[in-house]
């Protein structure tokens, strides 16, 4: 489990550069943030809570709520 977590973390940090922001691909919503969203989300769903992270949504991190 430690090597796929260690892939999943490594992936994570290459789409982390991809992304131009405030969406996936830029200024716009597109079919990216559509095709990243259930992946992410069931990170901080099914993920974070097993090995006791705390999810983005959390309210610690400004860029969450659009701050």
């Amino acid at each position: 489990a430690r090597g796929r977590l260690a892939e999943l973390w490594k992936q994570l940090t290459v789409l982390d550069g991809l992304v131009v922001g405030p969406y996936a691909a830029g200024p716009q919503l597109t079919e990216a943030d559509s095709a990243l969203w259930p992946t992410l989300s069931g990170c901080c769903v099914y993920i974070c809570p097993k090995f006791g992270w705390v999810s983005g949504t959390s309210g610690t991190d400004p860029r969450a709520h659009g701050g």
